[in-house]
């Protein structure tokens, strides 16, 4: 009948190497670092627990077992829980609505991680498995957020998953930042994809959405130094954050959507994006960033859709890029500084007679093969 184990009970007795509790046991709360720096080498934990407190095994090294009972009544497993231990798998109960901050923290043993499809898992919190061993996961379809660097540096995590009726809507900052990702499918409800959150998965090579994606945001560094060879960007995105394709030296083919809905292509969108060899711009576009496209050294194509409602193309866009003919849409006001700076190729630039262009920056086309820039003829 007892229904605690009060904060820090048995803290620190490396001696204390099994621990058992009665089938019928009343237990509902393991207190913080109660158990943590024992020397237990497995632990099943009561169906009667509803809470793991913070730090409650903690620098348990010998522990490599912690099972759960098919009728757990575990609601909240805390912060750093599992931290410096050796657990080697661990089915999460349905019963289980957070896991907290680090609580398998660097497991390096870590390998396996299961949820059952009934699982009331809302958020897998910050750095919760962050360094481990784990291979593949299937996300909880109850889950709405993965938190900041939740699988970071998991260089063993090849597979992620996601239900057909997930709930996710935020992959937040570093969430699969270095992870050993080859492919990833982002579910429909997903409404932002936050900063380095699939940054330097070094193998990842394909990135796809559903049939009906909510994603508005791709934010900045997201896919930076990733592998992915070809992107089709929904509708719904308004903005492609800074440097987010940054370094995606095998990006080949970028398509938008036919109403799409994307008014910013931000600061070095797709800078470094080595294979990139053409690219139609969405009339939504309002912004070319800063350097957006710069060093794309196989970019030969660029074209502007009808009716486009581009005002800016900012300094460095195409810096060294190897356009061969452009057409500047009449939507256009200014041209920034070095905007095609060194576009070697770059021998035909034509203008429309509506243009609105009032400003051409310094050395906006430096470098290039153009030997006068066409005159912009009054429509009248």
């Amino acid at each position: 009948n007892v229904r605690e184990l009060p904060d820090g009970c048995f803290r620190g007795r490396a001696s204390l190497k099994r621990i058992s509790f009665r089938k019928n046991s009343d237990l509902e709360r393991i207190g913080c670092e109660a158990l943590s720096g024992t020397g237990l080498e497995e632990v099943s934990i009561p169906d009667s627990v509803r809470e793991l407190c913070d730090e409650c095994f903690k620098d348990c090294k010998s522990l490599r077992r912690v099972t759960f009972g098919t009728s757990s009544q575990l609601e909240r497993i805390g912060n750093k829980t599992f931290i410096g231990t050796n657990v080697e798998e661990v089915s999460i109960p349905d019963s289980v609505v957070e896991l907290g901050d680090g609580c398998f923290y660097e497991c390096k043993n870590l390998r396996r991680v299961t949820f059952r499809p009934s699982s009331n898992l809302e958020r897998i919190s910050y750095a919760a498995f962050t360094r481990t061993n784990v291979e593949e996961v299937s996300i909880p379809d109850s889950v709405r957020e993965l938190g900041d660097g939740c699988f970071y540096e998991c260089k063993n995590l090849r597979r992620v998953t996601f239900g057909s009726k997930s709930s996710l809507e935020r992959i937040c900052e570093d969430a699969f930042a270095y992870a050993g990702l080859e492919s990833i499918s982002i579910p429909d409800g997903v409404v932002e994809l936050c900063y380095r959150c699939f940054a330097c998965c070094e193998i990842l090579s394909s990135v796809t959405f559903g049939p009906n994606p909510s994603l508005e945001r791709i934010c900045e560094a997201a896919f930076i130094r990733t592998n992915v060879a070809s992107l089709i960007i929904p509708d719904s995105v308004v903005e492609l954050g800074e440097s987010c394709f940054e370094w995606c030296k095998e990006l080949r083919q970028v398509t938008f959507g036919a109403v799409s809905n994307l008014e910013r292509i931000g600061k070095r969108v797709f800078c470094l994006a080595l294979a990139l060899g053409s690219i139609s711009i969405p009339d939504s576009v309002v912004e070319l960033g800063e350097g957006c496209f710069y060093f794309c050294k196989s970019l030969k194509y660029v074209t502007f859709e009808a009716d486009s409602k581009l005002e800016h193309i900012c300094a460095y866009a195409f810096y060294n890029t190897g356009i061969e003919s452009l057409s500047i849409p009449d939507s256009v006001i200014e041209l920034c500084l070095r905007c095609f700076y060194r576009c070697k190729s770059l021998s035909s630039v034509t203008f429309g007679p509506s243009s609105s262009l009032e400003r051409i920056g310094p050395d906006a086309f430096k470098g290039t093969s153009i030997v006068q820039i066409p005159r912009i003829e009054d429509p009248e």
